[in-house]
């Protein structure tokens, strides 16, 4: 079932069946929208370099390092450009499988055809050829600690990748972006702690809602992990709405998977500061 079809499907089980436990919400910027910083009102001037710096300073990285933390407009902006690069030096490319379909049809714009490993219900990473070294590059963006989609980002090369560096060069966000990158670097810093701190809270609501069964199904680590709102459970997603009356995200909905588990999430109205009751 893809992302839209399910999410049809969700609209009308949820309107069909009252009692049903809606742990399927994946719209994390809806949930959470009274915690995201306005943006700035005012037309400075924020240049790249400065952007770069003040995300290494957050991050408690070396500050010579700028010259290598490539500004972008996200994480997708950022894919979309090393993609390109990884085609012209002809590098082989493994994407998750069962993630966000959106990060194959970039490399496919890209024009790469990359292969794929698993994630559920743990990562199975590839292993590399014997005579190939992989390399790894730290994409990070404003999307989920500031809650701003598609604004600004940094991606850290290596000292060898000069010429991705100068793509990204040619390529920057907006003013309106890097103004707005820069006030939630500066003035709003602690954003990306309230946002874990209520994410954590919309959790434990979730898992006083489950069955002891299906809660001792989600494994620890994803259970504990902070500022977590996606919860594997090795349940089919069949199982739980019609034995246990909750409503969750069969895990072909990110993309082919052989695992037949499903995805709880903690992002519904019913878990938030002031529960929505169904009437």
């Amino acid at each position: 079932m893809r992302f839209d079809e399910f999410q049809e499907f969700r609209q009308r089980q949820l309107s069909a069946r009252s009692s049903l436990l809606d742990a399927a919400e994946t719209n994390v910027y809806r949930a959470l929208a009274s915690t995201r910083p306005e943006p700035p009102t005012g037309m400075s001037t924020v240049h790249r370099c400065d952007l770069a710096r003040a995300w290494l300073r957050r991050f408690e990285l070396p500050e010579e390092w700028s010259g290598h933390a490539m500004v972008s407009r996200g994480v997708r902006h950022g894919l979309g450009v090393v993609f390109h690069w990884l085609r012209a030096v002809r590098a082989r490319l493994w994407l998750p499988s069962d993630v966000y379909p959106v990060y194959f049809e970039l490399a496919h714009a890209a024009g790469l055809a990359p292969a794929s490993y698993p994630t559920l219900p743990a990562p199975a990473l590839p292993r590399s050829p014997p005579d190939h070294r992989p390399e790894y590059l730290l994409l990070h963006s404003v999307t989920k600690g500031w809650l701003w989609p598609r604004t600004f980002g940094v991606v850290l090369l290596g000292p060898a990748q000069a010429d991705v560096a100068e793509a990204f060069r040619v390529d920057p966000p907006t003013s309106a972006q890097l103004r707005l990158a820069d006030r939630l670097l500066t003035e709003h810093s602690d954003v990306p702690r309230q946002v874990v701190d209520e994410l954590a809270v919309r959790a434990e609501r979730l898992f006083e809602r489950l069955p002891d069964e299906v809660l001792g199904a989600i494994p620890t680590a994803s259970r504990t992990c902070p500022g977590n709102y996606f919860f594997p459970v090795g349940i089919p997603a069949e199982t739980l709405q019609r034995e246990c009356g909750v409503l969750a995200m069969p895990v072909s909905v990110f993309g082919e998977s052989s695992w037949s588990g499903s995805i709880l999430t903690s992002l519904a109205d019913a878990f938030g500061p002031t529960p929505t009751v169904a009437r």
